[in-house]
């Protein structure tokens, strides 16, 4: 796929559900208790109509990262810039107007791998 010929924008409830699919197939179909987790979903990338991949903020050691999860066919490294670099803003814009700190950014974080676990991935 071409640079910058996906939509980028933020999540919405109805995403939910694809999101999860493309976290577990990058997971090798792994739950979301694995790894880093699933994190707090930030930005989806989407083309032709089909979510082809998201941002989630994730935490190393605590400190909040941006991680990009795309489908395999699309998993480039452009698209993964393009899509982090929105989520980035989206994760600005939050922090600036709600004045989260990390440590309860990291429980919420934690409470919504939880809740996909239970709806998402069972």
């Amino acid at each position: 796929m071409e640079i910058n010929k996906f939509i980028k924008r933020n999540v919405y409830v109805d995403d939910l559900r694809r999101i999860a699919q493309i976290y577990q197939a990058s997971n090798n179909g792994d739950n979301m208790s694995a790894g880093l987790g699933f994190g707090i979903p930030l930005a989806v990338a989407e083309y032709d109509g089909k979510i082809i991949g998201f941002c989630s903020l994730v935490f190393i050691a605590e400190d909040p990262t941006i991680k990009s999860f795309f489908s395999t066919e699309y998993e480039i490294g452009e698209n993964k810039q393009i899509l982090s670099g929105f989520a980035e803003k989206v994760f600005k814009n939050m922090t600036e107007n709600f004045r989260f700190e990390n440590s309860s950014l990291l429980v919420q974080a934690n409470n919504f791998n939880l809740w996909m676990e239970l709806n998402f991935l069972q």
